[in-house]
């Protein structure tokens, strides 16, 4: 199996639409889709705030 990386959209309607390169052929796909959190999670918030520059 080969995975590529691709960005998407979903309308109101629940459907999905996404531009593909045209080396994929036509034909039936897994899609599995990775949403962006709602709101950062404590730990993100955590790493933000570290200083890594010390300054």
């Amino acid at each position: 199996m080969t995975t590529i990386r691709i960005t998407g959209q979903i309308d109101s309607a629940h459907r999905l639409t996404a531009t593909v390169p045209d080396r994929v052929p036509a034909g039936p796909v897994e899609v599995v889709l990775m949403l962006p959190p709602a709101e950062p999670e404590a730990d993100d918030e955590a790493w933000l705030a570290v200083d890594i520059l010390g300054g």
